[in-house]
């Protein structure tokens, strides 16, 4: 799956265009594929699983985010979004999600933002707020 993302990547933005952070990536090459998506003008597209790049690495050369697959938890689903809106991004941020009507993916999402909108409420209403009303 990922390597045909990849694949498809690299015919628009041409193999030196693309990097790729997935479990298969060695421990040693992962910080130099971020610095190279971060500091290289020719590298465009950052392709990463979610549990491989979505905690510890900063990704403000991107603007847009595209998820091909969701991961029922929303931590690492916001963590992840949180790698290109950080301190020092300049543009605009844009996420797009692939999915096709009635698929898991689907049913993933909707439970991703029932989960979102859990999150806000608590932290509007702080930890005090919400005992109140269980």
């Amino acid at each position: 799956e990922i390597q045909a993302i990849k694949k498809i990547a690299e015919k628009h933005a041409g193999a030196g265009g693309v990097r790729l952070l997935w479990g298969d990536t060695k421990q040693g090459d992962r910080g130099q594929v971020v610095e190279d998506f971060q500091k290289d003008p020719d590298v465009r597209v950052f392709i990463a699983q979610t549990q491989t790049g979505g905690v510890g690495i900063t990704l403000t050369a991107a603007d847009t985010m595209i998820f091909y697959s969701l991961d029922y938890s929303y931590g690492n689903h916001a963590q992840a979004m949180a790698r290109i809106h950080r301190i020092g991004q300049k543009f605009p941020v844009t996420y797009i999600y692939l999915l096709a009507s009635g698929t898991i993916d689907e049913a993933v999402y909707e439970t991703l933002q029932g989960k979102r909108s859990m999150a806000e409420f608590v932290l509007d209403r702080g930890v005090d707020g919400v005992a109140g009303m269980i």
